[in-house]
């Protein structure tokens, strides 16, 4: 299901990902090929981060969506794609 849903999923995960409790910025910075995947690059800022980060999205697999420490997803369609990261 998820890689039919790819560029919506993508979206949604950015539109409801936070930094410290504040909703992030994001741009699409290109893609890259990396162990016969693509990866989408995306720069994300948000009010309290010292510098932007850059989160790698796989938008064609069938893995869930993780979210950096420190950062938070809430308000999704689909909550049981993505998964909190442990470290």
């Amino acid at each position: 299901m998820q890689a039919m849903l790819g560029p919506f999923l993508a979206n949604a995960y950015f539109e409801n990902l936070l930094y410290e409790g504040q909703p992030v910025q994001y741009f699409r910075q290109g893609s890259i090929s990396l162990e016969g995947t693509i990866l989408d690059a995306y720069e994300v800022t948000a009010p309290g981060m010292t510098e932007p980060r850059v989160l790698y999205v796989d938008q064609y697999s069938q893995d869930y969506y993780r979210v950096p420490k420190g950062f938070e997803c809430t308000g999704l369609m689909f909550p049981e794609l993505f998964l909190e990261d442990e470290e």
